[in-house]
């Protein structure tokens, strides 16, 4: 009503958006040493630090994200295990045990130190793990493991890996499992990667628990309900 007395009257609605929601918040990363959060600080120097393996910063970053819920990663991280050999023999366990919802799967770095062999023998592991989670209930993102430095001491395995992640492109389309494109998220800067040319530095393990964010996100987020009020 202006100072004339006239009045005059509209309608709108408000559209009220909840806050963002995922559909499940258990999720166990099982892998090798890249699971663990094994650093190189040194020439012939490993060390384990779970502070700042993916995991763990990634967890962090679900929580944040997503503050009406309690979201959590467990570590299943087993240095200088090969998919082939104790990846696929641990894993049953490990599910039967942990009871996550969502598995995060990296495997198959170190069977790529014998060659094309070691590169099929991981492929028919990662597909066994991945029939064995499908048993279970447990949902699978596959991921591709991370580049290696070439020209290093393990200049032979980093030459295979992009061909080795397009066959865990392939297995992830052909069994329905998320893909989570560590690869092609870390390829472009391989300070990425510490001194020893295969384990990350912890802003390699940051961009990693990055790549796993956004590809959680975009696939296990649920559609926040929206509200209507007129006014």
């Amino acid at each position: 009503m202006d100072a004339r007395g006239q009045s005059a009257s509209c309608g709108f609605i408000v559209n009220v958006q909840g806050p963002p929601r995922l559909t499940v918040t258990r999720f166990l990363s099982f892998g090798d040493s890249l699971t663990a959060g094994v650093l190189s600080p040194a020439v012939m120097m490993l060390i384990v630090s779970p502070p700042e393996s993916y995991p763990f910063v990634l967890q962090g970053r679900l929580v944040a994200g997503y503050r009406q819920q309690t979201p959590v990663v467990l570590n299943e991280g087993n240095p200088g295990e090969q998919a082939s050999g104790t990846g696929v023999q641990r894993f049953r366990g490990v599910l039967l045990q942990q009871r996550p919802e969502v598995v995060l799967l990296m495997e198959g770095t170190n069977d790529l130190l014998s060659g094309q062999n070691g590169a099929n023998a991981a492929i028919d592991a990662l597909r066994a793990m991945i029939t064995e989670a499908r048993s279970q209930g447990v949902r699978v993102a596959l991921a591709t493991i991370p580049p290696q430095r070439l020209g290093g001491r393990r200049d032979a395995v980093a030459r295979s890996i992009p061909a080795f992640n397009d066959r865990i492109r392939a297995l992830a389309s052909a069994e329905g499992a998320a893909l989570v494109d560590v690869f092609n998220g870390m390829k472009d800067d391989l300070t990425y990667i510490g001194i020893d040319d295969l384990h990350p530095t912890a802003r390699g393990y940051d961009a990693m628990a990055t790549i796993y964010f956004e590809a959680i996100k975009s696939t296990y987020e649920a559609r926040p309900a929206l509200g209507w009020f007129p006014r």
